[in-house]
């Protein structure tokens, strides 16, 4: 059966650079490994931590281009920690 993957990293092993471990994100959004660590175990290996840690990256949103006015009345005026709340969509 030829399981399709959502996501795929590699990995150079560290003690052997010949080899490589392949992570691949399943549409159920578990993690996978192909190294000895993970088979063994199946809890997320240092491979599976760094390609999560990838992924948060990649879906944290970044502000190319802020355009700021200040508002005509004093009412509608927000703090800045108000303003970096609604960007982030968080409490800070």
């Amino acid at each position: 059966m030829n399981q399709k993957y959502l996501k795929q990293w590699n990995f150079p092993s560290k003690s052997n650079p010949s080899k490589t471990y392949t992570v691949s994100l399943k549409p159920d959004g578990e993690y996978i490994c192909s190294c000895w660590p993970y088979l063994r175990t199946r809890q997320p290996c240092k491979h599976i931590k760094a390609a999560m840690n990838a992924t948060q990256k990649a879906q944290t949103p970044t502000i190319s281009r802020l355009d700021v006015r200040a508002p005509e009345e004093e009412s509608q005026r927000i703090s800045l920690q108000e303003v970096l709340e609604r960007l982030l969509g968080a409490k800070i």
